[in-house]
Order: C-alpha cells, then sequence, then structure tokens
C-alpha cells in the first residue's frame, strides 16, 4: 500500500511537471504542448531510473478516452454543415493528404527499416495525439511514432507562417491558447465527458473495436457535438491534462537502446515532412485553381496537421474558415478510423498462409 502509494504520488508529481512545462508553450503556440513536455520528462526519468515505469491501467484507459474526447469536441455543427455543401473538395483534399502521407510511411520504411506499422502510423498525416495513444495497441513501436508524428507536426507548425504569410495570412501562431487550470468547471460538460470514455470505451471494448478505448469515446462524443451542441462543452483542462499522460505514458517507456533507435530516424522524419508540406502545397494550389477558392483556405485546409495553428490563421485570413476546419476535422477522424484498419491488415498480410 504504502509503495503504491509512493508511485501514485511520484506520477502524479509527473504530470505536473509536464503541466507546468508544458502549459507555457502550448500559450506560446506550440500545439499539444503537454504531449510533448510528458514525452520528454517521462524519457528522462525512465533513462534516469527503472523505478517509475508504468501508469495504472484505468488511468491510461482514462486518458486514451480523454484524447478521443479532445478529438470529438473539435468538430462543430458548422464544420459538418460546411462539409454537406463542399463535400468534393473536401473529400478529394482528404484523400490526397492520405495518400500523400501513405508515400511518406513508405519512404520511412525503405529508410529506416522499420516495421510496416510502425511506418505507417509515424508518417500519418494528423491526428498525432490519436494516432501516439493507438500505436502500442496496434502493434507499432509507440516511441517511434510519437517522436515522429511530433518531429512531423513541429516542423508544419514552424512553416506555416512561410507558407501562410506570402498567401495573405495575418494571424500569428504564437499566439495560441491559455489554459487557465483553475478555472471553473462546467458540471454538466464534465458528467458528459465521464458518461462518454465510461460507454463509449465499454461499448467499443465489448464490441471489439481496436483502440476501444479511444474510439468508443471518439464516436460516442462526436454525436453529442453534432445532436447536442449546447450541452457539448468539455472542459478546457481535459486536453493538456490527458496529452501529458499520454506524452509520459509513452516516454516512460525509453531505455537506453530505444532512445538510440528513435534518435536516429528523426533527420528523416524531418526529411519527408518538408517533402510532403512541399507537394500538399503544390496538391492545394492546384485544387484551388480546380475548385475556385482562395489559395490560402486550400493549403489551411490540406496542411499535414497543427490544427490548431491551422485554426489560429483561419480565423482571422481566410475567407472560408469554416472550409478548412471541415476539411481537417474529416481528415482527422478519417486518419482515426483507418489507422485500426489499416494496421490490422498489414499485421494480416505477414502471417504465414
Amino acid at each position: 500500500m504504502r509503495d503504491a502509494f509512493t508511485r501514485g504520488a511520484i506520477l502524479l508529481g509527473l504530470v505536473v511537471a509536464s503541466l507546468a512545462i508544458g502549459l507555457p508553450l502550448q500559450t506560446a503556440g506550440l500545439s499539444s504542448a503537454t504531449l510533448f513536455a510528458g514525452l520528454a520528462i517521462g524519457a528522462a526519468v525512465a533513462l534516469a531510473t527503472s523505478q517509475v515505469r508504468v501508469f495504472p491501467k484505468p488511468v491510461v484507459r482514462a486518458a486514451h478516452g480523454g484524447v478521443g474526447v479532445v478529438v470529438a469536441s473539435s468538430v462543430s455543427y458548422t464544420a459538418l454543415d460546411s462539409f454537406t455543401t463542399t463535400w468534393s473538395f473536401v473529400l478529394v483534399a482528404v484523400t490526397v493528404t492520405l495518400l500523400l502521407g501513405f508515400l511518406g510511411a513508405w519512404l520511412f520504411f525503405v529508410v529506416t527499416k522499420s516495421s510496416d506499422v510502425t511506418s505507417l502510423l509515424a508518417m500519418l498525416p494528423g491526428g498525432a495525439a490519436g494516432v501516439s495513444a493507438l500505436s502500442s495497441e496496434l502493434g507499432a513501436d509507440d516511441r517511434v511514432v510519437s517522436v515522429s508524428q511530433y518531429t512531423r507536426l513541429l516542423i508544419v507548425v514552424l512553416s506555416l507562417p512561410l507558407i501562410a504569410t506570402p498567401l495573405g495570412a495575418v494571424a500569428s501562431a504564437g499566439d495560441g491558447p491559455a489554459f487557465d487550470l483553475l478555472a471553473p468547471i462546467d458540471p454538466t460538460g464534465l458528467a458528459l465527458v465521464v458518461v462518454t470514455i465510461l460507454v463509449g470505451g465499454w461499448g467499443a471494448s465489448k464490441l471489439k473495436i481496436p483502440a476501444s478505448w479511444l474510439l468508443g469515446p471518439l464516436i460516442v462524443g462526436v454525436m453529442f457535438a453534432a445532436f447536442l451542441p449546447g450541452l457539448w462543452s468539455p472542459p478546457a483542462q481535459l486536453t493538456p491534462i490527458v496529452f501529458a499522460i499520454v506524452g509520459l505514458v509513452i516516454g516512460l517507456t525509453f531505455d537506453r537502446a530505444s532512445f538510440k533507435a528513435v534518435a536516429a530516424v528523426v533527420p528523416w522524419v524531418a526529411a519527408i515532412a518538408v517533402v510532403l508540406i512541399a507537394a500538399t502545397f503544390l496538391a492545394s494550389t492546384l485544387a484551388a485553381d480546380i475548385w475556385g477558392i482562395d489559395r490560402l483556405d486550400a493549403y489551411l485546409a490540406t496542411a499535414p496537421g497543427g490544427v490548431y495553428a491551422v485554426a489560429a490563421y483561419a480565423a482571422t485570413s481566410a475567407d472560408d474558415s469554416a472550409l478548412v476546419m471541415a476539411t481537417q476535422t474529416a481528415r482527422l477522424l478519417a486518419v482515426l478510423a483507418l489507422t485500426p484498419l489499416l494496421a490490422w491488415g498489414l499485421r494480416q498480410r505477414r502471417r504465414p498462409r
């Protein structure tokens, strides 16, 4: 009992430390900064000691469910309504971005010799937190996946001013959302989050849906967002806390050998991310000309990740911010829906016949 209490206190301290480091970075404009911080702190602790390695399973499941809720909370009625009127552009944009991600995964597989599942999850464009949380359960190396996803995300965010400003953007990605962990919490919103996680996770696990504790709450949350938008208001504190836990869960699995292996793939990830961004820019320019939409809107809609930074530009500079967020939301949901199916297919292909 005493050891369990001590271990719990240490894990809580790691979460607090991740928030203390990540929240200022989030406010400065770094997307998912508390996950970055949790990953770094967890890895540092794991390399320094083997005493703290694993979060309790209920906590991990709750964090995964929280990620599902966070993703679902990005779905709005405005975005859904925009999808019904601009579905052809959204469908093509999502498909092209995913195909470019698959090309990046193949390049990653060739140059790094990682497994096919790890390569796929490492280079899928968008949904970094969800894909990182799913990776271990789907048979991928979650350390390689998370570092690769967030290296790509960082490069996408840093490249946004270089690409969007010449196209007419005036927003600053440096103005990130400020979080107050002590802000009042809406009891109804909190209760719906708990119901979403428990019902979604339990129901999906009974149906044997892969990554049930993330995808189940995501499905239930999207239903709440679509049909009860007035009541659906997850607490703002949810995002940084669950992201910090997900980062710590992955970071604590590092050892010296895996750290060296992950560090070796980072230059390749950066190079592939630059190629992906360039290809996305060219594709968005062509799409803008075909559909007759603003080129800035087209690029923001197809940018391969960094949805919160994209939202900052879309809110102040896009001609059609609903189109931008509808496309980003559709791709995010498509990535999280397809990831388990694609990973299962790759595993089936490797099985001896």
